[in-house]
């Protein structure tokens, strides 16, 4: 089927007829224009036709219930399934049926009922959504803070976190997943304060995700002095935080937000907690999402503290055992490594955020025991694309891995299949199949960057080149969250704008304090 052109506007037949006899100057003086006209004895009239024709019948029609069923055909585009086949069509066709997929396939696409929605989109590229098993869409504070001043990471981004409210997470949250989904996240695994607030955003703006609360016993602002001190009744606070978000949150926006337990990390989660935590999460059957293994002093603390890896941590707490994600698992031993890969922990692999800090996952010896990972973006930068470029080119740099072992086919599947199966959603989400829900994206190949984008594997085009500004559209459970670049469920403008205006005014605020010291 050809893409067509619309039609240029112009009055129906059945409005001429019925506008003729009762304004005979009307069509006949602007026969080539087609531009209606009334003369000023015509005006009042023809005001009188208009409510009666458009106002009353609109009104009507808004106010009755329409079907259910909406029913959309893409086609004329490249389309790149992530399926088990690996298929990817030249010129294809996806057929969405409410928050579904009910057909896909290569060259013209079938004939539809009529009311079906059709887009043609010749020199754009289908794909599924990304999912993000790693974020802090709250992060997204510390922007351009935290990659260049030595110690930014305790000796900024965490003081600074005292001045989040549970009003204002709400607007820097959103701020953060309009950028991952305008990226092309559908899907994010989120930890951070006020989380409520984070889930709310998620729920408007049209996200799939798993929402936690970062729960943690001392006060983290003190970590930089290496200050792990307990803060009296905060842990308890924290984790029953956690139990009403589940019991508020969990399954809202039609089943798309899931709420899981979120201890921080194994240096701010005693054991006693971390097996609390475990237990409860195992009483409500949620996942898990923590921190392990980012940072020397975590090593150092863990080693004195507890007498063991922030790895075996996990096994020694329960955490391990639970449906987990390991976000990092940077400073490990051969044999954490080895006990990461025969146990099949989950681990969230967030190349970019390590490259800015100057050091990386050992991961020859991830490749060598085969440990089970997918990417995430973390914080700051929700960028895939970029994150894709870095972990291809470390894991061929460090971990010795050719062109062919580490290349743009295995980033893809990182951010798709093997990721949604990591969180336990490779049924729903991940590829684009008949049955799974309708999440995807559709990237605007036209871009001189892109170009010429050849067929021998377009993936390997897109991962070495995209920007991820090329993002067009997002269709997240059968609804368009992003079209012609910009979101259409929330005010994208005045959105980034209140979310600005909050984190420059806590940024303020902390070099005051820090230059009262």
């Amino acid at each position: 089927m050809a893409c067509r052109q619309r039609p240029a506007h112009r009055p129906t037949p059945l409005l001429e007829s019925a506008l003729s006899p009762l304004f005979p100057s009307l069509l006949k003086k602007h026969t080539h224009s087609h531009a209606l006209l009334p003369s000023k004895k015509e005006k009042p009239l023809l005001f009188t036709f208009y409510i009666c024709y458009k106002v009353i019948p609109y009104y009507h029609i808004s106010n009755v219930k329409e079907e259910s069923t909406i029913q959309t055909l893409l086609y004329g585009a490249q389309i790149i399934t992530q399926n088990e086949q690996d298929e990817i069509h030249k010129e294809g066709w996806i057929l969405l049926k409410d928050d579904r997929i009910i057909g896909i396939g290569a060259g013209a696409p079938p004939e539809v009922p009529e009311g079906t929605v059709k887009r043609c989109l010749p020199g754009r590229v289908i794909m599924p959504g990304i999912v993000n098993i790693h974020t802090h869409v709250g992060g997204t504070l510390f922007k351009g803070l935290t990659e260049d001043i030595k110690g930014a990471f305790c000796g900024l981004a965490f003081p600074m976190e005292r001045f989040i409210t549970r009003e204002s997470m709400y607007s820097i949250s959103m701020l953060g997943a309009m950028e991952a989904v305008k990226f092309g996240s559908t899907f994010i695994d989120d930890l951070y304060h006020f989380p409520e607030s984070t889930a709310r955003a998620a729920e408007e703006l049209g996200l799939h995700g798993i929402i936690a609360q970062k729960i943690y016993d001392p006060d983290l602002q003190n970590l930089h002095d290496n200050d792990y001190s307990s803060v009296p009744g905060q842990a308890a606070q924290k984790l029953q935080a956690n139990v009403d978000l589940y019991e508020t949150f969990n399954g809202r926006g039609n089943g798309r937000i899931e709420i899981g337990f979120a201890p921080h990390a194994t240096d701010t989660v005693p054991i006693a907690l971390a097996k609390e935590i475990a237990a409860t999460a195992g009483k409500y059957h949620a996942p898990i999402h923590t921190h392990v293994a980012q940072t020397p002093q975590e090593i150092a603390h863990d080693r004195e503290a507890y007498g063991m890896t922030p790895v075996e941590y996990l096994f020694e707490t329960g955490l391990a055992q639970q449906k987990l994600i390991a976000a990092h698992c940077v400073c490990v031993t051969e044999n954490d490594v080895r006990l990461l890969a025969e146990n099949k922990v989950h681990v969230a692999h967030c190349p970019e955020v390590f490259f800015k800090a100057g050091y990386f996952a050992p991961v020859d010896l991830w490749h060598k025991y085969g440990v089970t990972y997918a990417l995430g973006t973390d914080w700051v930068t929700l960028n895939p694309w970029t994150n894709m470029r870095i972990y291809l080119g470390c894991w061929r740099t460090l971990g010795g891995l050719d062109e062919q072992q580490a290349g743009a086919k295995l980033a893809f599947r990182k951010i798709t299949m093997d990721a949604a199966r990591l969180v336990g959603k490779e049924k729903e989400i991940g590829s684009l199949e008949v049955g799974k829900k309708a999440d995807l994206i559709v990237m605007d190949a036209r871009e001189p960057h892109l170009q010429p984008m050849y067929d021998l594997d377009i993936r390997s085009t897109l991962v070495w080149n995209a920007t991820g500004n090329e993002v067009e559209t997002v269709i997240i459970d059968g609804k368009t969250i992003v079209d012609g670049k910009r979101v259409l469920t929330v005010d994208e403008t005045a959105a980034t704008q209140e979310a600005t205006v909050i984190c420059h005014k806590y940024l303020a605020r902390q070099l005051g304090a820090q230059n009262q010291l």
